[in-house]
């Protein structure tokens, strides 16, 4: 669930604190977005032989030198936030939550996410047999709600 917040297109503008400032975040959304398609079609052209695979590779260190460059702009606002080095609203944001230590998946989750565990049922569930793989857990008596706007 975490992941599906942190992946919608608007999630570094629901989730990283917002400044005042002239470098609007929303305004750079879209090269950012640009440039990590220029990237993929760099592969595409290299295996469809349209360039070299010097040309992929230099073009490939300038493209993600300049979309460091963006993102550093998009997350400069977010000071001391968990999220600042995260890519949130980009599609490398699963690749980056299954990197993260537990510590940090709990920092995250605390920002973007309450969660609220009620009291369980006592005794075991119905139906339960001793030695089969069902579980005591019940998601029922577990909340989780976005902390959006």
């Amino acid at each position: 669930m975490a992941v599906g917040l942190l992946s919608r297109e608007d999630a570094a503008e629901l989730f990283l604190p917002h400044q005042d400032s002239p470098q609007d975040r929303g305004v750079l959304l879209g090269p950012a977005d640009a440039l990590r398609v220029k990237l993929d079609n760099y592969v595409i052209d290299y295996d469809n032989d349209l360039i070299t695979r010097k040309q992929m590779l230099d073009g490939t260190v300038r493209t993600r030198a300049r979309l460091a460059d963006v993102e550093l702009r998009m997350t400069a606002g977010a000071g001391g936030s968990v999220l600042a080095p995260m890519p949130p609203g980009s599609p490398e944001m699963k690749v980056s939550w299954e990197g993260f230590d537990l510590d940090k998946k709990r920092a995250v989750i605390n920002v973007i996410m309450t969660v609220t565990v009620h009291p369980a049922k006592r005794g075991r569930p119905k139906g339960y047999v001793p030695g089969s793989r069902v579980g005591y857990f019940d998601s029922s008596t577990v909340d989780v709600l976005p902390k959006v706007p």
